[in-house]
């Protein structure tokens, strides 16, 4: 008999229905629209992302892409405004950060974490969210 039991799993809707583990991590500077995109990397697979714009001048951009807050090909990207913020339920384990200006921002990002390893998903088991196909 085999004691191998089944490993957290991004598709597994139980990992999604306990508490969140909580990760903050602030006064992150996020370059300027000409520089390389800031990535948030998360050591789990996320239940909600909040972002929050510290900058009370200028905006940011948000993706799941470097590609898509750069908008190489297409403008796959969400901006938040200066002082602004913004929670979804997002499944990743990455997230990219971008000035909407040619000065750098700030920014907070706070997420509740799912017992998944989070390079299942943006990297990993599922690497599909490329900037180019509408999810940037």
């Amino acid at each position: 008999m085999s004691l191998s039991y089944p490993k957290p799993n991004h598709n597994d809707t139980s990992n999604y229905l306990v508490g969140a583990i909580p990760y903050v991590t602030s006064s992150l500077v996020v370059p300027a629209s000409s520089g390389t995109p800031l990535a948030v990397t998360f050591p789990h697979v996320t239940q909600f992302v909040t972002i929050r714009c510290d900058d009370p001048t200028n905006a940011i951009r948000v993706g799941f892409s470097a590609n898509g807050v750069k908008a190489t090909a297409e403008n796959n990207y969400f901006t938040l405004t200066s002082s602004g913020s913004y929670t979804g339920d997002f499944r990743v384990g990455k997230i990219f950060l971008l000035s909407d200006t040619a000065s750098a921002s700030s920014a907070t990002v706070i997420a509740g974490l799912t017992p998944v390893p989070g390079d299942q998903v943006g990297g990993g088991i599922v690497n599909n969210w490329s900037g180019s196909n509408g999810v940037g």
